[in-house]
């Protein structure tokens, strides 16, 4: 005769199949003459423990991604002044982009929803089980500063290439040095049949002004032209969003 205690502790804990323990546990609380038969009822603690795992792995990559905000795509505003198209939001949601290693900046003036808008988008391709790591730019500065200085750069350009998606915030802010620029070099250089990673970049600086802020240079043309010609481009307009919200 089964011991129920001791077969959910099994299946929990020493099996690790914690969603089939909590579909088991269900069935067990059901009456008898209203439980499914030993077929359908394995086929829903199979299709539970699926569940289950899914939502882990969804829960672990939102956790790792550090995202600013938990921004859903559904509370995106979609008004005729934000010059923010639908459809290009809905085509984006696929993540695509990321199979094909292609990239997304975000262009326009502080307070319109740069930020809440490549982290929506991070949200979904960690929903879709993506790995993404989003980094304010002054973070991620002091990040590779740090790593040039203690010799361990190699290891973290290789561990940023293991994501699908990095979201650089804020770009154009701040001064940039050499070796800033080398690193989004290789991040964009790196990206092709050896791994995939796509970059969302945020900025309230015009495109047109990325060359002279990058420092005119050899380097600075291949950036340019390895994300600008994969770059899918979304310049937000209308007023600052913080104000709407007051």
């Amino acid at each position: 005769m089964m011991n129920t205690e001791t077969t959910l502790h099994q299946l929990s804990s020493q099996l690790k199949l914690k969603g089939m323990a909590q579909k088991l546990q269900s069935i067990l609380e059901t009456p008898i003459q209203n439980r499914p038969s030993l077929e359908m009822a394995l086929a829903e603690m199979i299709e539970s423990e699926l569940i289950y795992r899914k939502q882990e792995k969804t829960e672990r990559l939102l956790k790792a991604s550090k995202l600013r905000f938990k921004s859903p795509l559904e509370e995106i505003i979609y008004t005729s002044d934000r010059g923010l198209d639908k459809q290009t939001i809905n085509s984006l949601a696929t993540c695509d982009y990321i199979l094909q290693g292609k990239h997304i900046i975000i262009t326009g003036k502080s307070g319109c929803g740069k930020t809440w808008l490549s982290c929506a988008l991070g949200r979904q391709a960690c929903l879709l089980g993506y790995k993404v790591a989003f980094f304010n730019m002054i973070k991620f500065s002091e990040e590779i500063t740090a790593a040039v200085l203690t010799g361990t750069y190699l290891r973290l350009i290789e561990k940023l290439m293991r994501n699908d998606l990095i979201i650089l915030d804020d770009f154009g802010l701040r001064k940039i040095d050499e070796n800033i620029r080398l690193a989004i070099y290789q991040l964009l250089d790196g990206n092709c049949d050896t791994y995939r990673l796509s970059i969302i970049f945020t900025s309230q600086l015009p495109m047109e002004n990325w060359y002279d802020y990058l420092m005119p240079g050899s380097q600075t043309e291949s950036i340019l032209d390895r994300l600008i010609s994969a770059a899918n481009r979304i310049n937000l307009l209308g007023k600052s969003m913080r104000k709407l919200k007051k």
